[in-house]
């Protein structure tokens, strides 16, 4: 597949945050987090127990390839190998569905992104609505690679 540039991003769909919900247990993220939520985070949570298809966005045509997570599993029987002779270099971002809190004007997502086996982060974001606009308030890393 021709034509990727350098900033260029491969974007999983179809990825629950079930799964990265382990990452954070134990305390850690209200730690990582002042403005930490149980109620924005089981919210995450549950939002994400099943994955949905998104379509692609227009504004991103030719800078952003969706992958399911079935076709990334299926690029991946032969390795990171396999991955770059069909992206090049091109990161993976993988990410949640949006949990909000009871007053709906904080949410929290997950997303990770890498490209190669030692070389990809994680991340907890809790963005915030101000004047009609989501804003990045804060975020924790928990892991890297």
């Amino acid at each position: 597949m021709g034509g990727y540039h350098r900033n260029h991003w491969v974007a999983i769909t179809g990825i629950s945050t079930q799964s990265f919900a382990s990452v954070s247990l134990g305390g850690s993220l209200k730690d990582k987090l002042s403005s930490f939520d149980s109620v924005m985070f089981d919210n995450m949570i549950k939002m994400n127990e099943k994955s949905i298809t998104i379509e692609s966005f227009k504004e991103l045509k030719n800078k952003v390839t969706y992958l399911s997570g079935k076709e990334l599993n299926l690029i991946f029987k032969g390795g990171w190998e396999n991955y770059y002779k069909i992206y090049k270099y091109q990161s993976i971002i993988s990410y949640s569905r949006p949990g909000f809190n009871a007053s709906k004007d904080k949410a929290m997502i997950y997303y990770s992104t890498t490209s190669g086996g030692l070389s990809g982060a994680g991340y907890f974001l809790i963005l915030e609505k101000v004047n009609g606009k989501w804003l990045q308030k804060e975020s924790a890393n928990v892991w890297i690679s």
